[in-house]
This record gives structure tokens, sequence and C-alpha cells, in this order.
């Protein structure tokens, strides 16, 4: 194989791979979204989380007993709430942004509100599934809101 069509193939491969990474990045999401069905209850005990968040923090934390990828906001030190950990525009995992009290997005920019998911910008048009988080002492009892 001559050197120019050698470029010419690794540089032919190398266009398609960078096309179908754009490509994917616009793709449905490749989760299961909760559901109606999926409405219910969990109980996390402090040592369930990688670590228990202070005020103005969150935390990323499966329950697979309930099927669910939550993100958990210690918005202050009594008030917690919970969102779908991610994004309903792409499969992108959503992050807590305490400077402006929204979830964002980092892939596209989609931000939403915690209270009711509702996005606020970007290019997510459905809101984030949310959950009622209530801490018990050293406990958390979940509960599926929307």
């Amino acid at each position: 194989m001559e050197r120019r069509q050698f470029l010419r193939v690794v540089t032919g491969a190398a266009g398609s791979a960078l096309c179908l990474g754009c490509l994917s990045a616009c793709s449905p999401p490749l989760y299961d979204e909760p559901d109606d069905s999926m409405f219910g209850e969990a109980t996390l005990n402090r040592e369930d989380l990688p670590f228990w968040p202070a005020p103005g923090e969150a935390v990323a934390v499966d329950i697979p007993s309930q099927y669910w990828s939550l993100l958990i906001i210690r918005i202050e030190s009594d008030t917690w709430c919970g969102v779908w950990r991610v994004c309903t525009h792409g499969a992108c995992e959503v992050e807590w942004q305490s400077s402006t009290g929204l979830v964002r997005c980092p892939c596209h920019g989609s931000e939403f509100t915690v209270d009711d998911g509702v996005p606020q910008s970007g290019p997510a048009t459905r809101p984030l599934p949310t959950f009622d988080v209530i801490q018990f002492d050293e406990t958390l009892q979940i509960r599926r809101m929307s």
C-alpha cells in the first residue's frame, strides 16, 4: 500500500469515527426514564450514600430496588430534594449548581428547577422526574413526586 493510499484510509476512518461520535450525542437516551408505574418509596441510611452532603451539596445515588438513578440535593440543613439523574434531552448526567439553584446538564446546557424539574433553558423540553426527600436523623425517606 502506498503512503498516499494509507493516509486516505486513516483519514477516512478518523472522520467516520468523529461523525459517529457527533451523531451519538444527539441520539435518543440510552436509559429507561421512570414511568408512572415507578412511583414508590425508598429509604436510605447514611452509610448507603457515598458521602453525606453538607447544605448546598448534592450526591448521586442509585436505588436498584426502585430502578432509580437520582441526584439527591441538600439545599439547606433541613431541606432536601431529589431529581432524576439523567437529562431528559440526552443520556448525560445532570449536576447541581448551588450558585444558581438549578440542576444543569453539562452536555448541552439544559437547566432544570429542583422543585418540579421543569426545564428553564437549553434543548430539553421535558421535565426531570422529581422526588421528595425527608431526613429522619441519619435516614432519608425518598418518594417519587412527578
